[in-house]
């Protein structure tokens, strides 16, 4: 993994994960996306969450590297497709991740983030999916993540005008889960990792795969079956003792 575009970082049982390329607002390149890519293919087993965010203080990321398209359709539905891959593999984690929005998220850098499970955005950030302006669209799955957080007809708008909106807009839609003070999205971040940390990670991975799923085809069974599983766990009987017991749990994902 390049330490270059993507400085991967622990604090306890918590992967943060920095885009590094303040040079270009942390434009998603070739080797970025891959990067993340490589990261979310093979997560370590001990990881309880993940933060994403992006260096220096004006950006979380802005878009995709355009510099680095070749104008040919074969080529470019080639990184389409990965970026979807990549994507995919952020929202399909089987621990939450948070975007911690520090600046600008722009085109594919929004669409990172919308593949996050929170986005926690400071009073500074703006977002937008420009790729109109440019003559193109949404290639990393922003025609489907957008509407599906802020409804169909705001996310036309957004796309069709490229317009972009600021913090109290973005949480107003639905975007947007929390806005904090600038230079603190990172520490929000991991504050809430660390008190999801402390509860059952399968229980947290089967609601995260319960919730974001969308090829589940039929979804209230799929709940049925893991509530029942869940009471085959260690982590379930630890959970109604320390309950009854009237003392915290410690749950070892078992």
């Amino acid at each position: 993994m390049s330490e270059q575009v993507l400085q991967v970082t622990r604090e306890g049982s918590i992967a943060i994960l920095t885009l590094n390329r303040p040079s270009s607002l942390n434009a998603i390149d070739g080797a970025l996306m891959k990067s993340i890519h490589d990261f979310f293919q093979d997560p370590e087993d001990d990881l309880r969450g993940v933060v994403v965010t992006g260096s220096g203080e004006k950006a979380f990321a802005a878009g995709a590297d355009i510099k680095a398209f070749e104008l040919n359709s074969k080529k470019t539905s080639v990184v389409s497709r990965f970026g979807h891959d990549t994507f995919n593999a952020v929202e399909s984690s089987k621990v939450p991740v948070i975007a911690a929005l520090n600046g600008l998220a722009l085109g594919g850098g929004l669409e990172l983030a919308m593949a996050c499970h929170f986005r926690i955005a400071e009073k500074h950030a703006r977002f937008g999916l420009p790729e109109i302006k440019l003559g193109l669209l949404p290639g990393y799955g922003g025609t489907i993540r957008l509407p599906r957080l802020i409804g169909r007809s705001k996310a036309a708008r957004m796309m069709l005008t490229g317009e972009m909106i600021d913090a109290q807009r973005s949480y107003e839609y639905g975007l947007v889960d929390e806005i904090v003070d600038e230079g603190t999205a990172l520490d929000r971040a991991l504050e809430i990792l660390h008190v999801v940390s402390e509860n059952a990670p399968i229980s947290a991975k089967n609601i995260l795969r319960l919730v974001f799923d969308d090829t589940i085809s039929d979804a209230m069974e799929a709940e049925i079956q893991a509530f029942g599983s869940a009471f085959d766990t260690d982590d379930a009987r630890e959970g109604i003792s320390a309950f009854i017991e009237k003392r915290k749990p410690v749950f070892k994902g078992k």
